[in-house]
């Protein structure tokens, strides 16, 4: 077994009190560390409270193959999607199968009446929402799985996991070693202009900026950036414009290829252009 992974069970298993004098021995004055390495095992700790519900990808986000499609339909999803892993299912999501990666369709461009997705499906696992993050990690490296399925108590699809996301709660965002970490936030720019972070609350949009942006088919979307890539299918553009029934439009200032970062959002007509 790697030696992370016997710091991992050595170490997140013990007293409260053993937990806070080693938080102290990383995180004190007199620590010798660099913020790093402090970056590093800070969150390695939070791991021992965090579960799979916490990090996955929500139902409405994920993007899977159904494997009644042809190849052509298959590839076009593949090509323009931001993964390169993607859950194959039957009739609807709460049938995943198992998963393929993008890559493996290159085999099949030049005949593609030899497709299979038997041929190049593999093996995932199917976990508990409340599974915690270092069984999830020993577990995956153990089945060589780095695609997990979110399974509620009635057997649903409720989110889907990678190892990368696992992994990024350790390593973080490298940017964030350097720099303050703040909460998402909403601003009022101008009347009837905001700009928001992708991961602020759409309750918290409805409760503080008396905004609803969601109808009843969206009620399940948690964040601005949820509601954005669920209305566009994907991950959009910077600067790409999304329009929303409710009268709302949203202008995509800032994302990379998994979420949405930054938008502004405005009712009815388009902000003078600030940026």
């Amino acid at each position: 077994m790697h030696p992370m992974f016997d710091f991992f069970k050595k170490n997140l298993k013990t007293s409260q009190k053993k937990r806070e004098n080693f938080e102290e021995m990383i995180q004190g004055d007199g620590a010798n560390l660099d913020p790093e390495e402090q970056h590093l095992f800070g969150n390695i700790l939070k791991l021992r409270g965090e579960c799979a519900r916490d990090i996955m990808v929500p139902r409405s986000e994920i993007i899977g193959l159904q494997k009644t499609k042809s190849f052509s339909d298959i590839n076009e999803i593949v090509v323009n999607a931001p993964f390169t892993r993607f859950p194959v299912y039957g009739e609807t999501l709460d049938q995943v199968e198992g998963y393929i990666q993008g890559k493996h369709l290159c085999k099949f461009l030049k005949d593609p009446a030899q497709f299979s997705l038997k041929k190049i499906m593999r093996k995932l696992l199917f976990i508990s929402p409340s599974m915690g993050l270092i069984d999830l990690l020993l577990q995956m490296r153990a089945t060589k799985s780095p695609l997990a399925i979110v399974i509620d108590e009635h057997g649903g699809t409720d989110g889907l996991v990678t190892v990368w996301d696992v992994v990024s709660e350790i390593i973080g965002d490298l940017a964030d070693i350097h720099t303050n970490i703040e909460h998402p936030k909403m601003t009022q720019v101008s009347p009837g202009q905001y700009l928001a972070d992708g991961k602020y609350l759409l309750k918290n949009a409805a409760k503080e900026f008396d905004l609803n942006f969601v109808n009843i088919e969206e009620e399940e979307l948690e964040t601005i950036g949820g509601l954005v890539m669920y209305l566009t299918g994907r991950v959009p553009a910077r600067r790409e414009i999304i329009h929303h029934s409710s009268g709302f439009s949203f202008e995509v200032l800032d994302a990379d290829s998994r979420r949405v970062k930054q938008v502004r959002i405005w009712f009815n007509k388009k902000p003078d252009e600030t940026n």
